[in-house]
């Protein structure tokens, strides 16, 4: 029973963090503590009992207490790929006509909205457009990028060096949408996903 809940927080935990961030460490914590509070109350009880089969009970606790810590960071960034998935695979068809349309006609610069989508345009050239994803944390986000030129591709992480941070993005497309673009992964044909700083 308390593994259950384990693997669902871990399948959820990027929805988690994006609902309710400040309170994921200690929803997670609470989590955990039950988990060691279960294994020293079957520890006493098969102390109590003289051992035998009840010390197989702990040792089952604790194995999947070990088991789930092994698994949590996998099944989280599994959980995190269909949740975009879907969602990119819904909204698609709306990118698609914006990005296509702000090519035909790229006069905005700013912050945007059709419909329920928010956009983001690089008047380029190329054009370029984003669509930021639920979640981030002040100047940490992330977006659906149309590239048609593939630029953002090269976007592969950051490092520190020699006390400044060195990007792998190059010039022109480093601070597209007023951000420091930090990676990008292809999605398809001209999409990406990106995480700026």
């Amino acid at each position: 029973m308390w593994i259950l809940p384990g693997l669902v927080l871990a399948y959820f935990d990027g929805a988690i963090y994006d609902a309710i961030w400040l309170l994921q460490l200690p929803v997670l914590g609470i989590y955990w503590l039950v988990g060691i509070v279960l294994v020293v109350w079957l520890a006493v009880r098969a102390r109590r009992a003289g051992g035998g089969r009840a010390w197989w009970d702990v040792a089952i606790a604790t194995g999947a207490g070990v088991a789930l810590l092994v698994v949590y960071a996998p099944l989280a960034s599994a959980g995190d790929a269909a949740r975009f998935e879907r969602r990119f695979n819904r909204l698609e068809p709306t990118y698609r006509r914006i990005a296509e349309d702000l090519e035909r006609n790229a006069t905005m610069d700013a912050d945007t909205t059709a419909g329920s989508v928010r956009f983001r345009v690089d008047t380029g050239p190329p054009v370029r457009v984003a669509f930021p994803q639920p979640g981030g944390i002040i100047d940490n986000w992330e977006g659906v990028v149309y590239d048609p030129s593939g630029v953002v591709a090269t976007a592969r992480g950051w490092s520190m060096q020699r006390g400044s941070q060195e990007f792998t993005a190059p010039p022109e497309v480093r601070g597209l949408f007023g951000g420091d673009l930090v990676i990008c992964r292809p999605i398809r044909r001209s999409f990406y996903r990106c995480w700026f700083t």
